[in-house]
């Protein structure tokens, strides 16, 4: 999924453009509950999570697993009444100790979190400047020409970013019109909409669901987490049990994206002939790159395609040494608008063995420089 999920939520009221004493404000929110509702949905959303391949150890339901709780039994359902109830008491550890503290200790940490959080909250500041801008070009663009979709979305994003979330719904809205299959459109509508109680969003929301694991596991999750709010426990626990599922796909989608053998199987990446364009345009534009391929990886158990940018480095100048850059190389392939999901992949290292297999697949060199010297990165 996307990398706009979190900031599309983040929403500008909750950030604010000064920083505040954020250490008085944890003080207070500890003596705070979280409610019945909030507390049994995270508890059981930290259930659903299972071990991962990189975890160092086992998830919450494997540990209770482990000493006799059945994750689906009745067991479970009764601690998560126990766990949730803990929230209701009238003093917690938090409210117990912190307010032993020396009286200068608030002062003094409200003090060190302003002078640590003040160069961020600037910066945070000149991009909400710089999106009001943009929003007020693309509004001005809007009185003389209809905008494209990906001005359309862009709009959207930065109404988020700049005002309430609820105020792009309008424009969700149009550019589904438009384009009724926009993935990052239909998800942020569908969250929208279930964070204001409307039941509509599920059906936005699983209109993502095929497009990637990843993707189809945040849905699951949003949903089950709604029924679980409207008390509708059963569909909550079937949507749980979904997101499960897709989870355990992600997580071996990424092992996947992240590991390559030699018994690794490709084939061609099946792009439009236009999107290929595209990508060879800007792939021109990457200093230091010798040549380009993309196909896709076979991935037991998923028929989603997993997209492999395997590269090959030119020498390069950096701080007066000739050699391949890979990192500052990587950096400009990550701005290029690359199919998803995509690992970049670099065939000069351990991975060198794959150059002739990949190579061999049909349509899989996209650029390929005639001259294979030094060049100069500014």
């Amino acid at each position: 999924m996307e990398d706009f999920w979190p900031n599309f939520f983040r929403g500008a009221k909750e950030q604010s453009l000064t920083p505040r004493d954020t250490f008085t404000q944890m003080l207070t929110g500890y003596e705070k509950p979280v409610g019945h509702t909030k507390a049994q949905r995270w508890f059981l959303e930290a259930l659903r999570v299972p071990t991962g391949y990189e975890d160092t150890h086992p998830a919450l339901s494997d540990r209770l697993a482990a000493i006799g709780f059945q994750k689906d039994g009745a067991e479970i359902t009764r601690l998560v009444d126990v766990v949730v109830k803990a929230d209701e008491l009238k003093e917690t550890a938090a409210t117990r100790y912190l307010s032993q503290l020396p009286d200068d200790f608030e002062p003094s940490m409200n003090r060190l979190w302003r002078e640590r959080v003040a160069h961020a909250w600037s910066e945070r500041h000149e991009e909400i400047k710089k999106l009001s801008k943009r929003l007020a070009e693309l509004d001005g663009h809007a009185k003389t020409r209809a905008l494209t979709i990906e001005e359309q979305w862009e709009r959207v994003m930065a109404l988020a970013e700049t005002e309430e979330r609820a105020a792009a719904l309008p424009s969700l809205k149009t550019l589904l019109n438009e384009a009724p299959d926009h993935i990052s459109a239909n998800f942020a509508l569908g969250g929208i909409l279930l964070e204001q109680g409307n039941a509509e969003g599920v059906a936005y929301l699983e209109k993502t669901i095929p497009s990637s694991s990843d993707t189809a596991y945040q849905a699951c999750v949003l949903i089950s987490g709604f029924y679980l709010e409207q008390g509708n426990n059963e569909m909550a626990d079937a949507f749980r049990k979904r997101a499960e599922e897709h989870y355990k796909k992600a997580m071996r989608m990424q092992e996947q994206a992240t590991n390559f053998s030699a018994s690794d199987q490709f084939t061609p990446h099946g792009l439009e002939e236009d999107r290929v364009k595209q990508l060879q345009a800007q792939l021109t534009k990457v200093y230091g790159l010798e040549a380009a391929y993309l196909v896709r990886k076979v991935v037991d158990g998923t028929e989603q395609p997993l997209y492999v940018m395997a590269v090959v480095a030119s020498f390069t100048w950096k701080d007066g040494v000739s050699a391949k850059h890979l990192e500052p190389l990587f950096d400009d392939l990550s701005k290029v608008e690359l199919p998803s999901p995509v690992s970049l992949l670099s065939l000069d290292g351990p991975h060198g063995f794959l150059l002739d297999r990949i190579s061999r697949v049909p349509g899989a060199q996209l650029f390929a420089t005639s001259d294979h010297g030094v060049t100069v990165r500014h």
